[in-house]
């Protein structure tokens, strides 16, 4: 080889065979923290070592071999917070707990209703007691029951006024009132009443068959009114006119009533007997019957 040639170095070749990094399929370096940004590191890889470098081509060029990728692993940071999902099983109280709970429940429930079987216990017992001390004392209870209303009289017998000796006392009273002549005397089974004139004085007496004597008020009497003595009346005389007409013209005596007035003659009078059905007979002052008269 001639000098100038052996002197000069040969030109320099292309370094192939010099570290190249290596990438996994993300793009990413082999060996790169990836969780250095959240805060975290990962598990140290090795990292790994370049193969041996083959033996150059005969063309003086090598040829680079891509190394396989290592599995990347990944930690949990820690105090990093940490999700729950939903659907977890809750926790179910204890047998003993509710079993305590019913216990309770009954104790507060049967107090009240113990309370009242023991109230209503003793309320009979003392009605018990109460009712055996007046069975063992006999006592006698008085009667309050309100006593019967005797009905007043109807008809001509009995207390009714129209009863010849009812009617004989009644007329006495009002004499011994002091009062002897009257315009009119109108007699009831129940009542009396008699328009009598005394001192010029004129009042409505009332009487009843109790024997109350009612005199009235006194008002002024008309002078040209007729009056009779109460003395001439003949006490027989209602009840016989009152038979006659029963007798003759088959009226009932309930319910009836008499009238005795003065005639146009002095002293004279007649009776007449109402009955109910509308049918009203006259007679004289005996009592005999004279006429019948049909109310209209």
């Amino acid at each position: 080889m001639p000098p100038s040639v052996a002197g000069v170095d040969r030109g320099a070749r292309f370094r192939w065979d010099a570290r190249v990094p290596e990438y996994d399929a993300f793009g990413r370096e082999i060996g790169e923290d990836t969780l250095s940004g959240l805060g975290g590191t990962a598990t140290p890889q090795p990292r790994p070592q370049p193969a041996p470098a083959s033996a150059p081509p005969s063309d003086g060029f090598t040829e680079a071999k891509p190394a396989e990728p290592a599995p990347a692993a990944f930690s949990i940071p820690e105090g990093a917070p940490v999700a729950v999902l939903p659907g977890g099983r809750r926790r179910r109280a204890g047998g003993l707990g509710c079993l305590v709970g019913l216990v309770i429940l009954a104790a507060v429930v049967a107090g009240p209703v113990i309370a009242i079987v023991s109230f209503v216990g003793s309320a009979s017992d003392v009605i018990d007691d109460v009712t055996d001390a007046i069975d063992s004392e006999n006592l006698d209870i008085p009667d309050i029951s309100q006593p019967e209303v005797a009905a007043p009289p109807t008809g001509i017998t009995g207390q009714s006024l129209i009863a010849e000796e009812n009617l004989a006392g009644a007329m006495r009273k009002i004499e011994q009132a002091g009062f002897q002549r009257a315009t009119q005397i109108a007699v009831w089974p129940d009542r009396l009443r008699a328009s009598v004139v005394k001192g010029g004085r004129e009042r409505d007496l009332q009487m009843g068959y109790e024997g109350g004597l009612d005199p009235g008020t006194a008002r002024p009497a008309n002078a040209a009114s007729r009056t009779l003595a109460i003395s001439s009346l003949d006490p027989a005389a209602p009840t016989r006119l009152v038979r006659g007409s029963v007798k003759r013209y088959r009226v009932k005596p309930k319910g009836v009533y008499l009238i005795a007035g003065p005639e146009s003659e002095p002293g004279d009078h007649h009776w007449r007997a109402y009955f109910k059905n509308g049918i009203y007979v006259e007679g004289d002052a005996k009592g005999r019957v004279i006429r019948r008269f049909d109310g209209g």
